[in-house]
């Protein structure tokens, strides 16, 4: 495709996917988190000494509520995997980019990325953070609407409508 006939995605749809792609691993978290915090155990030890302050109290994590939330990272970890390591890289869109109807296709051939590019992909996107955050910002101003982790890997949002 030569650059004029691209619609290429606009910066606030990426922000929107990108939001919609966050939220079930965000809340899987959470959720295993309180459920974790709900399952806290406290143990006292009274004293009875002349001389006592009260009873010794601490506060521990119980194996069941720290096996709950660490279940709640993995499956937050593998939705995060499928949805933006082999949806994304085999279709060219997570669930928030088909939501917003768009995808990540290479600048050259105007293929999806495949999974292995789409994990990197992924993993770029820390270039963006630093600093401030001005990488993701990239789209703004850019002529294709590229963040720095699109840069280095070579990838353009473009719409599917």
């Amino acid at each position: 495709m030569k650059q004029d006939d691209v619609n290429y995605t606009p910066w606030w749809a990426r922000v929107a996917a990108s939001l919609v792609d966050r939220v079930p691993p965000l809340f899987v978290i959470i959720v295993g988190g309180l459920i974790e915090r709900s399952q806290r155990l406290t143990k006292c030890l009274a004293d009875q000494a002349d001389y006592s302050i009260g009873p010794f109290c601490a506060t521990g994590n119980s194996v069941a509520g720290v096996l709950i939330w660490l279940a709640g990272i993995v499956i937050a970890v593998l939705f995060m995997v499928w949805n933006h390591g082999y949806l994304q890289g085999t279709t060219g869109s997570s669930l928030g980019k088909r939501l917003f109807h768009f995808q990540v296709i290479d600048e050259k051939t105007d293929e999806p990325i495949g999974f292995g590019r789409s994990v990197v992909r992924q993993l770029a996107h820390l270039v963006d953070a630093v600093p401030v955050f001005a990488g993701y910002l990239f789209p703004l101003w850019d002529a294709k609407r590229q963040t720095l982790a699109d840069k280095i890997m070579s990838t353009v949002c473009v719409s599917t409508r």
